[in-house]
């Protein structure tokens, strides 16, 4: 059993280990196997030239190109007579006064109320209600009445229009002028001059030179190197266990377990030797018993 004070180391104890069964730590070294290969030289490089492929022919080439030009005409004009009426001399005319006679009818009396006395015993009609009682008047008798105005006819003289000087134009007469007309605006005038050739000799390449470099495989040849068979390791080999005294012996005899305090220092005890080695894999995992 492991002891409470080593958890790391009972960890990493043997899962499987049977009771009287020793085990201790093993270091392995790794081995190795010599493999032979053909490999490949040194690639070998060289450069390939290959001349260029010339033709002679002739071809028509252009000198100048078409074009066009613009040519630009002034403005024609041409001189021409004008007829226009040109005004007479104005004259200064003195003019008299200018009346008339206005006949207007005017008010000479405007209309208006005033009283006048009617005769006595009449009879009169209370707050002007015909049914009502009739007062028979004792005394004087005053009525308001409205006076028509007063119209009369008058005539008299009225200024039309005043006396004054009058502006008159004389005749006009006819004056011949001569003026600038244009005849033709100016413009501009395109002429188009065709293009110019001409055959000329080349040498034309069909195709260029070229350099390319060829790169061709070396000999074979054969390399020995070291490929690992089987790496080191570290793991748990079981060894034998010596006990130390006859009680002990009688016990393990009567197939009975070792007690811990009856082991003494064990006498290890190493796997047989590793068979010859051979293409089959080998299985790390499983120690050779």
């Amino acid at each position: 059993m492991a002891s409470p004070s080593r958890p790391a180391m009972a960890q990493s104890l043997p899962p499987h280990a049977r009771p009287g069964e020793c085990y201790r730590q093993a270091v392995f070294a790794p081995a190795f196997r010599t493999v032979t290969e053909k490999v490949a030289g040194p690639p070998i490089v060289s450069d390939r030239y290959t001349p260029p492929i010339l033709a002679q022919g002739t071809k028509r080439v252009l000198v100048t190109p078409a074009r066009v030009t613009w040519e630009a005409l002034p403005a024609v004009y041409k001189t021409a007579p004008r007829f226009t009426l040109a005004p007479g001399e104005d004259r200064l005319i003195k003019t008299p006064a200018v009346y008339r006679t206005v006949t207007e009818r005017t008010l000479t009396s405007p209309a208006h109320l005033e009283w006048s006395q009617s005769r006595p015993g009449a009879q009169f009609a209370v707050n002007g209600d015909d049914s009502a009682q009739s007062v028979r008047a004792t005394g004087e008798v005053m009525c308001r009445i409205l006076v028509p105005a007063l119209y009369a006819m008058r005539s008299h003289t009225v200024l039309v229009s005043p006396e004054g000087v009058r502006r008159v134009r004389g005749a006009a007469h006819r004056v011949v002028c001569y003026v600038k007309v244009l005849v033709r605006p100016a413009q501009k005038i395109s002429h188009r001059i065709a293009a110019v050739y001409r055959t000329v000799s080349f040498t034309e390449v069909r195709r260029p030179a070229s350099h390319q470099r060829v790169v061709t495989s070396g000999p074979m040849r054969l390399v020995s190197r070291q490929v690992v068979v089987r790496p080191a390791s570290q793991r748990w080999v079981r060894i034998g266990c010596v006990p130390h005294s006859t009680t002990a012996a009688a016990t393990r005899r009567a197939g009975q377990p070792y007690r811990p305090d009856e082991i003494l220092a064990p006498t290890p005890v190493f796997p047989p030797p590793a068979p010859a080695l051979s293409p089959a894999p080998y299985d790390v995992g499983h120690p050779a018993r």
